[in-house]
């Protein structure tokens, strides 16, 4: 009967290690991998343009200054430094990028690279969108494809540049036909600024007749919402 008894409180004493080692197991919690968008932007603090251009390796990063700003826009697409008085023929443009700028020993400042998002708006329907600049700035990054600018329409669409190893400086400024920029994913609204990152696949212009493309190109920016 002892042994009987023994037997007992062993199959006892097991079976409750296997239940408190399965509780124990049940109560592990498995790390949620799934990101938003946002999320993904905040836990990204490297920001940069990526990409080869005609096969060179371009990799800018660094420190970086975003900025947002508004222009006035003659009829013949001529900018100027915005003027509440200004004519009421002449319309906004509304700017919001990134630029990576270096100081020379001689404290020449060249800028490395920009990205910027333009749009036009006819004068009559601004004073409504500077009323909430930041938001208007906001949804001018909305995640979608879009144009370049270009000389037919400067001030509406995508714009970037950057210098490459022999320092010369190549824009978008040109025939985009067949290119790409696309803005797959944007942080909130900080209302001073906000993280975009996306793809760029693009022809770049040294503004002497050469031309180069810009491949595999990706960027993680901070681009300013206010002025």
């Amino acid at each position: 009967m002892k042994n009987t008894y023994t037997k007992l409180a062993l199959i006892v004493l097991v079976t409750v290690g296997f239940i408190l080692s399965g509780c124990k197991k049940e109560a592990q919690v498995t790390p949620n991998t799934s990101t938003s968008a946002s999320d993904l932007t905040a836990l990204n603090s490297t920001y940069y343009l990526a990409g080869k251009l005609d096969g060179e390796v371009i990799n800018i990063t660094g420190s970086a200054t975003s900025y947002a700003k508004m222009l006035s826009v003659d009829s013949d697409g001529e900018t100027h430094d915005y003027d509440h008085d200004a004519d009421d023929n002449s319309n906004t443009g509304f700017i919001t990028g990134i630029k990576w700028a270096s100081n020379s020993p001689e404290g020449i400042v060249t800028t490395q690279a920009t990205i910027e998002l333009r749009k036009l708006s006819v004068r009559v329907y601004v004073a409504p969108i500077v009323s909430d600049l930041p938001t208007y700035f906001y949804n001018i990054v909305t995640p979608s494809e879009y144009l370049f600018a270009n000389n037919h329409s400067p001030n509406n669409g995508a714009f970037i540049s950057l210098v490459d190893k022999n320092n010369v400086l190549w824009t978008s400024k040109g025939d985009q036909d067949g290119s790409t920029f696309q803005i797959i994913s944007r942080g909130t609204n900080r209302g001073t600024s906000t993280v975009i990152s996306g793809i760029i696949s693009s022809k770049m212009y040294d503004g002497h007749g050469h031309v180069k493309t810009f491949t595999s190109g990706a960027f993680n920016v901070v681009v300013g919402l206010k002025i």
